[in-house]
């Protein structure tokens, strides 16, 4: 069974990562605007779209519904359902007084398990 102080420096990782991908993406966008600036000035720029039109997708989907980070949330939280008296794992959370991010939360309403706000780091 995991501790509940594993289950917070889990959900912190996960956190962290769904962060370093939304900047990611944010920074592909950004640099795709730059990219259609250049075109403008007739600058050689075909190569780098190219690059960018190749790296934007694998961002996008890198932590989709469908991939390992959503199944291993998944696979947590049915892990302390089911192997604790907690049916829901808000009450997991706040009996373990353990705050989670926003994007862990994010993810873990997407496999079904939504987390309270009063659960979520800065909510009420």
């Amino acid at each position: 069974m995991i501790s509940p102080t594993d289950y917070k420096i889990v959900a912190d990782q996960i956190n962290e990562i769904q962060l370093i991908d939304e900047t990611a993406i944010e920074f592909i966008d950004f640099m795709e605007g730059e990219i259609e600036d250049l075109s403008i000035l007739n600058e050689p720029v075909d190569r780098i779209k190219t690059n960018i039109t190749e790296v934007k997708p694998k961002l996008n989907t890198r932590f989709t519904t469908e991939n390992s980070i959503s199944s291993f949330v998944r696979d947590l939280q049915l892990h302390v359902l089911n192997n604790t008296i907690y049916t829901d794992i808000n009450d997991y959370l706040e009996d373990y007084e353990i705050k989670v991010g926003q994007l862990f939360a994010d993810v873990s309403a997407r496999v079904g398990y939504p987390i309270s706000s009063s659960n979520i780091v800065g909510g009420s």
